[in-house]
């Protein structure tokens, strides 16, 4: 199954229960065209590079993180928490995935 990001937010994120407890991340730098009205209302959400130290504080204090689009190398700042994760969506294709993986049936 794919989920693009924008879908999870949309369809997954709005019916969660206590999703008020839950921070978006986005570990990147904010676009110049970005529109915060692209986003779930109530959703509070960060990009790293506005200030990296709210991204630590982020990451030491949640309980656990929810990969949704994870980079395709390693990020520091993120692993250093590697024991919080808790799920990870990832975002590939099956042509892609066929070439990593070896299902086994």
């Amino acid at each position: 199954m794919q989920i693009w990001v924008n879908n999870f937010l949309q369809n997954v994120w709005t019916k969660l229960k206590g999703r008020n407890k839950w921070k978006l991340l986005i570990d990147s730098k904010r676009p110049p065209n970005f529109n915060p009205s692209s986003l779930p209302e109530g959703l509070e959400y960060h990009f790293h590079f506005d200030d990296i130290d709210i991204t630590d504080e982020w990451l030491t204090d949640c309980d656990y993180i929810y990969s949704l689009h994870s980079h395709y190398h390693k990020r520091e700042h993120i692993w250093k928490h590697e024991d919080k994760f808790e799920l990870c969506f990832v975002h590939a294709y099956p042509t892609e995935m066929k070439e990593e993986v070896q299902i086994q049936v």
